[in-house]
């Protein structure tokens, strides 16, 4: 009896020195808002994109803001709970405040360079109306498209922003059809204008009998220039509107950021 004590009390012991690898769940619906099996599909992808791109994404829902606004409470959030990847802390946080209807997207360490103000933005339209019909899940589902499609493209080099929009298959469309019919109604104005000036010319066989009868004279003459050759060279300016604006949260560290009402 007491040696299988003694085996039992050794087998516990080498459970406490065995680590068990966390499993990234980094889905925190505070207010219900996903079902388990919602939950767990939304785990699996928050996975896969940290697997892919070494980059912690989070979803956070919440009932109250505690006097804070959308972004303090983002980046606290963020802070507090360790979020992020490397020494930059690498990631994001997308959080949901029910009470006041805040939306807003923390990120962090390489998070500010992928996800640019403008980038953010975009995101934020196409899912903002989602979640104004209470359709939670396909918000975030494509929230996580949008930030899988933004971390491919800045793992080029060149996240997208102002001066390298997203621009979609519909968009290329809508470019294509729009030249069309813009290139077609100017060869309709232009061939109208040449046709009312031709009003009053009768069809002749010999191109001298368009030539009124001494009609022809010469007063006077001088030299033209017919070809002048134009240098333009770019000048860079110091400004920018693209890129991410930054703030320091309220423990010191630097975060980016937007977000808005749903």
């Amino acid at each position: 009896m007491k040696k299988l004590f003694t085996s039992l009390f050794l087998f516990v012991l080498l459970l406490s020195f065995y680590t068990f690898p966390a499993l990234a769940a980094n889905v925190y619906d505070n207010e219900n808002l996903l079902s388990a099996s919602e939950k767990q599909l939304l785990e699996k992808r928050l996975q896969d994109i940290a697997e892919t791109y070494n980059f912690d994404v989070a979803i956070v829902t919440v009932d109250s803001l505690n006097g804070k606004s959308a972004m303090e409470y983002a980046d606290d959030y963020y802070d507090e709970n360790g979020f992020g990847f490397g020494p930059d802390h690498d990631g994001l946080l997308f959080l949901l405040a029910m009470d006041s209807r805040d939306y807003w997207t923390s990120t962090s360490g390489y998070g500010i360079k992928a996800f640019t103000d403008y980038g953010i933005r975009y995101i934020s339209d196409n899912v903002v109306g989602l979640l104004s019909e209470g359709e939670y899940y396909k918000a975030f589902d494509k929230y996580l498209d949008y930030v899988d499609m933004f971390l491919a493209e800045a793992a080029t080099g060149t996240p997208f922003d102002t001066d390298h929009e997203v621009i979609t298959s519909g968009d290329y469309l809508f470019l294509s059809l729009l030249t069309v019919a813009i290139s077609a109604a100017i060869a309709f104005i232009v061939v109208g204008i040449m046709k009312s000036k031709m009003k009053t010319a009768n069809k002749q066989r010999y191109a001298l009998n368009y030539v009124k009868d001494g009609s022809f004279k010469v007063t006077s003459d001088k030299d033209l220039f017919l070809y002048t050759t134009t240098t333009k060279q770019k000048v860079e300016s110091s400004s920018n509107s693209g890129g991410s604006s930054t703030h320091s949260s309220s423990s010191g560290n630097s975060h980016g950021g937007g977000g808005g009402k749903f």
